[in-house]
């Protein structure tokens, strides 16, 4: 038995460490500079790599050694596994903060099937390790209110188990950082979102503190209408919304010929548009008494007609107002 460890030892000895639990032996083989890529190189008869082991085992300090060595926290194993994947598989929440806090790890690595360590998390009904995930999300938009990184803000704030109250080392949030430095649509973004501008920092001030500080009161005033639904951005969203109504306007504009659609270079969209229009007025017609004939094609030779390019004068009519 003890000359089949020795072999072991001297094959694998980051793996052997981790199963030993032995964090003097891991820190003495961490302090070479060839760890991170030794790390990547050895795996066990089950696939597993020194990482990923020790997510399975639970050993926590062992990991916090080779992470604060540089060892690749988004590595896969021989399984398509990250140790985070095992940590949400495990329901290890402990585990699955240590990886978090690596500031280089990516919580969306597809795994085995294609799944991330948010879908194993769900799958094992891991409300604490989800949460250990939003925290790491969280960090990145830390990150993006901060530099002011409005494309990545506007995608991450998206994230159904981000913290938005996430925060640096102190208490710093993203609202924090976009306040004091005036980021005007950063705020917004984020108080859309829901971001808390009564959170405080280590120091006992808050993103709205922090403004009036700074003198930004028009910022503050634009946090104040976002979240009350009545600022910029609630009233873009607003026009979006008419935006169908005023193409449906258009395109249902009597005596315009098949011909000029094309000319006119009508987007897929608008057509899918008047192709759901078509659809919406047929099955309307359905359920009336039919009074008047109507002159409309159908959307299959609506889309034939788009799709060959017909330039005939055929008029394409919508249905005649009820008397």
């Amino acid at each position: 038995g003890l000359h089949y460890f020795k072999a072991m030892f001297r094959k694998n000895p980051i793996l052997s460490a981790v199963k030993a639990g032995d964090v003097a032996k891991m820190e003495k083989l961490a302090s070479k500079s060839s760890f991170p890529k030794d790390c990547a190189k050895e795996f066990d008869k089950e696939g597993y790599s020194p990482l990923t082991q020790a997510a399975k085992l639970g050993t926590a300090k062992i990991l916090e050694v080779m992470l604060e060595h540089e060892a690749d926290p988004n590595l896969q194993d021989k399984n398509e596994r990250t140790a985070l994947f095992i940590a949400a598989m495990e329901d290890n929440a402990r585990i699955a903060k240590v990886l978090c806090k690596c500031k280089s790890i990516d919580v969306d690595v597809p795994c085995a099937n294609g799944k991330t360590a948010t879908d194993a998390a769900r799958t094992a009904e891991s409300t604490d390790v989800l949460k250990c995930i939003g925290d790491a999300v969280g960090a990145k938009l830390v990150e993006a209110g901060k530099t002011g990184n409005l494309d990545q803000a506007r995608t991450l704030v998206k994230r159904p188990m981000i913290n938005l109250e996430a925060s640096d080392t102190t208490g710093w949030t993203a609202l924090h950082f976009a306040m004091k430095q005036n980021f005007e649509e950063m705020v917004e973004v984020l108080a859309a979102a829901g971001a808390d501008g009564n959170y405080k920092n280590m120091a006992g001030e808050s993103p709205i503190e922090i403004a009036l500080k700074e003198g930004n009161r028009a910022i503050l005033k634009l946090y104040e209408e976002t979240k009350q639904g009545v600022g910029r951005l609630a009233l873009q969203e607003r026009e979006r919304e008419k935006e169908p109504e005023k193409r449906v306007g258009v395109l249902k504009e009597e005596g315009t010929a098949d011909a000029e659609f094309t000319h006119k270079k009508f987007t897929q969209d608008e057509l899918m548009l008047k192709l759901k229009l078509a659809s919406m007025e047929e099955e309307k017609g359905k359920d009336e008494e039919p009074k008047e004939e109507h002159h409309m094609l159908s959307p299959r030779k609506l889309t034939a007609k788009f799709k060959s390019g017909h330039k005939d004068k055929e008029k394409i009519t919508s249905p005649k107002k009820k008397h």
